[in-house]
């Protein structure tokens, strides 16, 4: 049965993300993958959304939600990455940006090194090239 969006917690969203934009890669560039949407809400602009929720499900930001391919994820992997989610998300007064240190802490966005033509926002007049990690380039918006 498929779930809605609406029945998944924040951090259950934030697995779900991270499972489908990064299966297969390795560690650190699932924790990269995270943390974008923890920098997007750290900046605080109203283009990325304002919560964890409204960041992840914001239309055209997360290729997951697309076109509802979200639901083909395999539950299994949710569920491995549901802890580094909730690390991701872990604020207190002692440790105000998670639990998890990244290896592109300021990212805001990323895509494949295997797409065909690059985004808009990836050229540099928009975002500084940070790094590549595994199939991935990180990227941190201005």
């Amino acid at each position: 049965m498929k779930m809605e969006l609406s029945d998944y917690s924040d951090s259950e969203l934030l697995a779900l993300l991270v499972a489908g934009e990064s299966i297969g890669e390795p560690l650190p560039g699932q924790v990269a993958v995270a943390q974008t949407v923890i920098e997007r809400k750290r900046r605080r602009r109203s283009r990325y959304g304002f919560t964890i929720r409204e960041i992840i499900l914001k239309p055209s930001q997360y290729s997951t939600f697309n076109d509802d391919v979200y639901w083909r994820t395999k539950k299994g992997y949710i569920d491995d990455l549901h802890c580094m989610a909730l690390m991701a998300l872990y604020e207190d007064a002692y440790s105000p940006v998670g639990l998890l240190s990244s290896p592109c802490p300021t990212a805001t966005h990323f895509h494949s090194k295997r797409l065909p033509v690059y985004p808009v926002w990836s050229r540099p007049a928009y975002s500084l090239f940070l790094m590549t990690i595994g199939n991935h380039m990180f990227y941190r918006e201005y």
